[in-house]
């Protein structure tokens, strides 16, 4: 997917270039790089919190249940 994306930009913005376009694929390049930076962080630790919520759910229902017993 990455590839695609930059492959958009840098459609968009080579027409620029002339003109000082490459210093704004440059900063969309550079603000695509550090967004995907961040949602790699933010996959890996949503694992962790889906595992935790996941498992509280479990201890709710457990101990509704023993609660009706």
């Amino acid at each position: 997917m990455r590839v695609d994306v930059l492959d958009i930009t840098r459609q968009s913005v080579s027409s620029e270039d002339s003109n000082g376009g490459g210093a704004q694929y440059d900063k969309t390049l550079a603000d695509y790089l550090k967004f995907d930076s961040e949602m790699c962080v933010v996959g890996a630790v949503w694992k962790d919190c889906k595992r935790l919520i996941e498992a509280y759910n479990e201890q709710q229902v457990s101990d509704a249940a023993a609660a009706y017993v």
